[in-house]
This record gives structure tokens, C-alpha cells and sequence, in this order.
């Protein structure tokens, strides 16, 4: 909005002001006579008296008035909330829409529009509110109110009546603010803690003073919420406050009792709090240091909520009925801090005040201890349960021999017990020598050696059992540690007699596969999809590279010169088909064709099966083989078989394919459709005089002249010799104007197979001869709806109109007219 538009947009409640701001200061250039009834001054008083109106904005709200007067062009229109003490000494809250801009001849020029917040009162009925409020602010103890963005009242309890004057009735607080009904000190502070909530505060909290009707002062826990439109903006704010007059009373009280304790009470060690009801009504700053909580928000705060488990509070709460006759000792139980971690503290409680039910509790936080303690018995069972629940024989072994072991140990190398292994040599585990051709004991010295150097050492060794003999691979991890202040080493021994078999069959069947791969009439592969989207070929034959124009190698990490080599048309459906094969674990077959500058276009086909592997990832094996050939191969058939060989037209078994379509569209659509059966007048003497090569060089031009009358929706075809079909699909739904699109349509055909024909004759060695001929076409159209009636009959209605436009002397149209109608 410009500047001349703001200052024209003036109501009973806004007044429009323009000011000269300079850096010595601002001059005033323009006020509306509203303002007297607006703040209660004259123009003269700001021009004349030198009255300064940026003195009368509040205290509080002297950042705005910053804003307004900084040496900074404001284009765009900006809105403000502030207020301003009127003539008469009482606040007005005020809505201001400014702009700042600068003119070469007078410098930057602030417009302000004012408007009593008052007059913008925007009611907040949406149902959502009425519903769930409305009751709860007739009933409620609480004091609940809704303010506009403007900080004026929308809504109230009738709870809040007793604070405000005048008022009799809530509807009373309806297009007020904390002004009009407050002292002007309790209404600074509640609008302080508004501006919070409108500079998007999730949530403005401070314990205030209330002065009632009567005159007495209570306490309140004011809490002010935003209320947000669709579009996520601060609309107004919803409020309630809680009397907590009592227990702010019972907290003075506490704090007079306590008052020579202090000292003890405030010590940064110990968390202090006294309690009625099982209520906290004070807490020193160690106890809100230790639960994570403010002083004030402790207040009033449920013991319950401090319990970590339920069966300890209600431990706790048969002892605490009979406080008056035993304090309170308790270890261990642990607490919950205000983020929901826990802590484990130490506790005791003692009678306070036997009259008001008041007792004094200390709290001491021993969570390192209680942890260090849990630590410790937990690393004991994890280090005992993996000990023995292995399936690996591990060993402890010392510069003496063996020391323990566990119960695989025992089994893997055939031994009865502990007891006995560890009277064994190390030597007796191994065959004399290894396969590298090493003696086993010198071996496995430096391998110990070599161990306590780096940490841990791992090695394959030939084991032998004690029972049998039997010697077996192991993959041997050895790895040093302290127990009982000597170095160690830990041993674990896994059999890998298996693996080493699964190796030597999967080698063997690699090298068949590879053999076999050879000769095969496609592509082999094993395509991995990992988690994250990323995906490759860890194994495919070289045919890939007839196929993709890429090599096994350019595979093996990323599959995107593969993707890449894919029609753009059919990149989708195979991700889709890729995706969908994944999600199922059923087989991924589709045909797709690829690009490439060598070979063109080719059909590929890709069938495989998949199956999960690790980490998330889907693997599948399978074939890409090439199906050009068949593709051209069903082209040619599908032509064959619903084309007319002659024109490329449809054919009769298409037409009536289409034909039963366009009925079952018809019967949704409610659209008519149009059947024209054309046969070709004096067509039979061009045969006989030129043959019938040229006879059919005048069916193909008909076609074509057939084709370019009918939109892409409509059919055109040739049933045989001379007879041709259209079939209009999708006309309107009133018959007489489908009737008229099918008549308009059949005279464009009429007239244009009409013109006359040229038709080229190639005649050999000698020159081409052109044959110039002329015939017509007598039409015969059928309407249609619905499936009332068979394509069969529809033909034959069209079939007997063309008879008809014969019979009347050909070149004419004629429609179907059952008897009926």
C-alpha cells in the first residue's frame, strides 16, 4: 500500500501522522484532527507546545519506538503493537501500521497510522474453541482468557470477574484491555508477558499479583500460550492462571520458620525441600539444581512426579502418615530430573510443623556411586556370560600355562574338564608343524610375542583335539590384557573347518559357473540394491558390453552407465518393476530396450530372482537376453492381424474391438457415438480400364483423405475392397447435436473423397503416366448409446442407411431412422 493510500485509509479509531526524521531529531509535518478523540491532544501540542509524541509511547515498549525512529527505509508496510498514555494519565493499547521512505527533497518520512486496539477486536469463534472452552470458562476455579493479537479480550471465565471493574458478567470483558480493567501496574506486567507469546514464545510463564474487588492481594501462575491460523501465524493468545495464594502464604510462612536455617538449608550439597500434602511448598536452590527445575516451578509440584517407580512412592507414603511419630531414612531410590533422566538419591524426613503438616526432607544425589556399583556387577555377568555362552573356545593363558577356559574349549579340543585342560602344554593343541612348513611351538612363541606388543594378533593355525588327535583349521585371535596385575593373553579359537570346505565348493562352482557362463545366449549377473539407494553388479559376463557398452569392471561399484544406456520411455517402469520385485521378493521380469550409437535400438528382457542379503540389501541373479528379433517378429503380426494390409487402416476385428469400447464409454460417459459405413461410387469401371493396381493406389489416397477428416479419438477402417467404416467416439450427450457433429464430419468426407484423383503409374523403363479419376462416396450413418443394442446391429443399421444413399442417387448421406422413432 503507498504512503497517500495509508493516509486516506482513516477511521473513528485511527488517527494518521507523518514525521521528518532526522538525525538531530524528528519534526512532525502532518496529524489528523483525530487525534484529540484518540489520546486527547491537539495538533498544536505536538507542533506548537513542542510536545514529543515518541515520550508518550511506555516505558516497555521503547523498543518499538526505536524501530519507528531508526534512519532506515521501510518500504513495505509494517505492523506494531505498543501503547501510549493518553491526556488523561490512562494507557491506551494501540495497533500501528508504519511505513519509511525516503523523498529527494526532504529526506526519510515516517506515516503512522494508529488504531485503538480496541476497534480491531477479532473474535475468536471458530467452533473448535467455543465447543471445548465455553464450559470449562463457565465453570472452572482457574482464571481463562483469550486475547485477539492485539491484546484485546476475546473470551473470559466468569472466575476472572472478581479480579476486573467494572464487570458483572465475562460478555463484559469482550473488546477490552488489561487497561480498562486493571491498575495500571498489574496490567504492565500481564501485557510484558504477552509481548513474549507474540514474539513466539512457545509458552510465557511468571507467578504475578492479583488484587481482587475487595481489595485483597493474592498470587496467581500466569501462563499465556499462542493461538496459530492454518498458516502457522499468531493470531491471539489463550491464558489461565492458577490462584496459588495459599501456597504462596504457606511458603512465607515456611521461609519465616526457616529463616534462621537458611545458611544450612541453602548449602550446595544437599537439596532441601519442605512438604504438605505430599506438595512441595519450597525448595532450596540445590534441589532445583539437582532435579533440573526452577525454584518457582518446583512450587506446588506433586511429590509423585519426582518418583521414579510407583511401588516406592507408595513405600514412602505409609511411612510419611507416621512421620509425627519416626523420621524418615531411605537409601536408594531413585528420582526422575525434569528432562525424564534418572538419578539414584538418598533421602530423610522429619516433622516440621505438626499443626500445618509440614516436614523438612534432604535429598542427596549418589547416582556416580549407585552407577559405579551397577557398572561393576553388570561387567562381571556381561564378562561371565559371553565366557561361557561363546562359541569359540577362549582361553586364558599365563606365563605358566593355562589358566582358565571356558566350556566350547572344552568340547572343541576334546577335553573332560577345566581342570585337566590346564594342566595341559600349549603344545599339545597343535600339529608339530603348520602348513607353512614351521615348527608350531617356535611359531606360536612369536605369535605371543607379537601379541603383547600390538595388543592382539590374529593368525590361522592347524589345531589338533586331545581325544583323537584330529587336527582342524582355526582362525586363532589372540589379545593382550591385565588380570591381577599380569599381562596375559586372551585366546579365542574358532574351528573354521567349515568355511574352509564352503571355500574350496564355492571355487569350484565359480569355475563352473564361469564355464558355463560362456555359453550361454545372454547376459549373466547378479545385481545388488543396497539400503541406501546405491546399487551394482558384483558379478556379470562380458555380454554385458554388447548389451550396455560398458565393462564388468565399470560395474562392479555403480550400475549407472547401465541405467544410463536405458530408453528414457522406459527408465520408469523398469525402477518401478525393480522396486516392486524388491518390496515382494517375487521374480523381476521385464522387457525394456536400450540405446546405443553402434547397434541403434534394442529389446532386452531381464528375468530374476531375488533374495535379501546383509545389511538391508536385496540381491538378484538372472538372465538379460535379447528379443529384438521377437518384438519385430509380434510388430509384424499385430499389423497383420488388426490392420488392413492394403491402407494401414483398422481392420474389421479392430473396429469392433473399438467399437464395443467406445459403447462401454458411451455407457459412462452418457456421450453418443456415430457409425458411417462409405462405400466408393464408380469405383469398379477404374478397375476395369487400369487394373487393379491402380485401383488400389485411389483406395490408399481415400484413406488417407478419411484419415485427415476424424480426430485421434475416432476410428477409420477398411472392411474389404471398396467399403471403408468410421467410427465417431465421444460426441455430445443431447442426440441432435451429436447428430449434427456426425453429419458436419460425413459432409467434410463426402466432399473431400469427391475432389478428383491423380493417381502416378509407374510404368517401367518408359515415363511415368498420371491417371486423373474422379469418384464419390455414399454415406450411411448410425447413431449409438450404450450397449442397447450389438455392434452387429449398429453395423447393419449403417450398413442399410448406405443402401439407402445409393438408391437416392449416390454422393449423399444418409442417416438410420428406426421404427420406432
Amino acid at each position: 500500500m503507498a504512503i497517500n493510500s495509508l493516509l486516506n485509509k482513516v477511521t473513528s479509531y485511527s488517527v494518521n501522522m507523518q514525521f521528518l526524521l532526522l538525525e538531530s531529531g524528528t519534526q512532525v509535518l502532518y496529524i489528523d484532527s483525530g487525534m484529540r478523540d484518540l489520546l486527547g491532544y491537539d495538533e498544536k501540542d505536538f507542533i506548537e507546545s513542542g510536545l514529543n509524541f515518541f515520550d508518550l509511547i511506555h516505558p516497555d515498549d521503547q523498543d518499538i519506538a526505536k524501530k519507528l525512529l531508526a534512519l532506515k527505509s521501510q518500504t513495505s508496510l509494517k505492523i506494531v503493537n505498543f501503547r501510549c498514555r493518553k491526556a488523561n494519565g490512562k494507557i491506551l493499547c494501540l495497533q500501528g501500521c508504519y511505513q519509511k521512505s525516503y523523498e529527494t527533497s526532504v529526506g526519510l518520512k515516517l506515516t503512522l497510522q494508529m488504531t485503538d486496539a480496541k476497534a480491531l477486536n477479532q473474535y475468536l469463534d471458530t467452533p473448535i474453541l467455543l465447543s471445548n472452552f465455553t464450559t470449562m470458562m463457565e465453570s472452572s476455579d482457574d482464571y481463562i482468557y483469550f486475547k485477539d493479537r492485539n491484546h484485546v479480550f476475546t473470551g473470559a471465565s466468569q472466575t476472572l470477574v472478581a479480579l476486573t471493574n467494572p464487570s458483572d458478567h465475562w460478555h463484559d470483558l469482550i473488546g477490552k484491555t488489561d487497561y480498562d480493567v486493571f491498575p495500571e501496574e498489574y496490567a504492565d506486567a500481564y501485557y510484558r508477558l504477552e509481548k513474549q507469546v507474540f514474539l513466539g514464545a512457545p509458552v510465557a510463564s511468571e507467578r504475578q499479583k492479583i488484587l481482587d474487588n475487595q481489595g485483597n492481594i493474592g498470587w496467581i501462575d500466569n501462563r499465556k500460550y499462542p493461538i496459530v491460523d492454518n498458516n502457522n501465524e499468531i493470531i491471539g493468545l489463550f491464558g489461565i492462571a492458577r490462584d496459588i495464594t495459599e501456597t504462596v502464604i504457606n511458603q512465607q510462612k515456611v521461609e519465616q520458620l526457616l529463616a534462621e536455617k537458611q545458611a544450612i538449608l541453602e548449602t550446595s550439597l544437599v537439596g532441601f525441600a519442605t512438604l504438605q500434602n505430599r506438595k512441595i511448598i519450597w525448595g532450596n536452590s540445590a534441589l532445583a539444581k539437582l532435579l533440573g527445575y526452577s525454584k518457582n516451578e518446583l512450587i506446588g509440584m506433586p511429590a509423585r512426579v519426582l518418583y521414579a517407580h510407583e511401588e516406592d512412592y507408595k513405600k514412602i507414603g505409609v511411612a510419611y502418615a507416621e512421620l509425627n511419630e519416626q523420621d524418615i531414612s531411605q537409601n536408594e531410590i531413585e528420582c526422575l530430573r525434569k528432562d525424564g533422566s534418572q538419578l539414584w538419591v538418598s533421602f530423610s524426613g522429619t516433622l516440621l510443623d505438626k499443626e500445618q503438616g509440614i516436614s523438612l526432607w534432604s535429598l542427596i544425589d549418589v547416582t556416580s556411586n549407585k552407577l559405579s556399583e551397577q557398572a561393576l556387577r553388570e561387567s562381571e555377568i556381561r564378562f561371565r556370560t559371553l565366557f561361557e555362552s561363546s562359541s569359540d573356545a577362549v582361553i586364558l593363558l599365563g606365563d605358566s600355562g593355562f589358566i582358565n577356559c571356558n566350556q566350547a574349549t572344552l568340547k572343541i579340543f576334546g577335553c573332560s574338564t577345566v581342570v585337566d585342560f590346564c594342566t595341559r602344554a600349549p603344545a599339545e593343541l597343535s600339529s608339530p608343524l603348520q602348513p607353512c612348513g614351521a615348527d608350531s611351538s617356535e611359531l606360536a612363541a612369536k605369535h605371543f610375542v607379537q601379541a603383547k606388543q600390538q595388543g592382539s594378533y590374529r593368525v590361522e593355525w592347524q589345531c589338533k583335539r586331545l581325544d583323537s588327535g584330529e587336527e582342524f583349521p582355526a582362525e586363532v585371535l589372540l589379545t593382550s590384557m591385565i588380570l591381577d596385575n599380569e599381562q596375559v593373553l586372551q585366546i579365542v579359537v574358532r574351528d573354521i573347518t567349515q568355511r574352509k570346505q564352503v571355500e574350496i565348493e564355492r571355487n569350484e562352482a565359480l569355475n563352473r559357473i564361469q564355464n558355463i557362463s560362456k555359453s550361454v545366449p545372454g547376459m549373466i549377473f547378479q545385481f545388488r540394491l543396497n539400503a541406501d539407494g546405491s546399487s551394482c553388479f558384483p558379478y556379470v559376463t562380458s555380454v554385458i558390453f554388447t548389451f550396455f557398452q560398458v565393462s564388468p569392471e565399470e560395474v562392479e561399484k555403480s550400475s549407472d552407465k547401465v541405467f544410463a544406456a536405458i530408453h528414457p520411455d522406459d527408465l520408469p517402469q523398469v525402477l518401478v518393476s525393480i522396486n516392486t520385485s524388491k518390496e515382494t521378493l517375487t521374480p523381476w521380469y521385464k522387457e525394456f530396450r536400450v540405446r546405443s550409437p553402434e547397434r541403434g535400438v534394442q529389446w532386452l528382457l531381464v528375468n530374476a530372482l531375488p533374495e535379501k542379503g546383509e545389511q538391508g540389501a536385496v540381491i538378484w541373479n538372472g538372465l538379460v537376453t535379447d528379443i529384438t528379433e521377437r518384438k519385430k517378429m509380434e510388430a509384424q503380426i499385430h499389423q497383420l492381424a488388426f490392420y488392413d494390409e492394403l491402407t494401414s487402416l483398422a481392420n474389421r476385428r479392430l473396429l469392433k474391438d473399438r467399437l464395443n469400447l467406445a459403447m462401454s464409454s458411451s455407457k459412462r460417459t452418457q456421450q453418443y457415438g456415430a457409425v458411417m459405413i462409405l462405400d466408393l461410387d464408380n469405383f469398379k469401371p477404374l478397375n476395369d480400364a487400369h487394373g487393379h493396381l491402380v485401383g488400389d493406389l485411389l483406395l490408399i489416397e481415400a484413406a488417407n483423405r478419411m484419415t485427415r477428416c476424424v480426430r485421434e479419438i475416432d476410428t477409420v477402417a477398411r472392411f474389404g475392397g471398396d467399403e471403408f467404416v468410421v467410427m465417431l467416439n465421444g460426441l455430445d450427450t443431447d442426440k441432435a447435436v451429436s447428430t449434427l457433429q456426425a453429419k458436419t464430419i460425413a459432409e467434410k468426407i463426402c466432399s473431400l473423397l469427391a475432389e478428383p484423383y491423380f493417381l502416378t503409374v509407374n510404368q517401367g523403363k518408359g515415363a511415368d503416366i498420371i491417371i486423373k479419376y474422379c469418384c464419390s462416396a455414399s454415406i450411411g450413418v448410425a447413431m449409438f448409446m450404450n450397449h442397447d443394442f450389438s455392434n452387429e446391429e449398429i453395423l447393419n443399421w449403417a450398413d442399410a442407411a448406405m443402401y439407402q444413399a445409393k438408391e437416392a442417387g449416390r454422393n449423399q448421406i444418409q442417416f438410420y431412422q428406426s421404427t420406432s422413432e
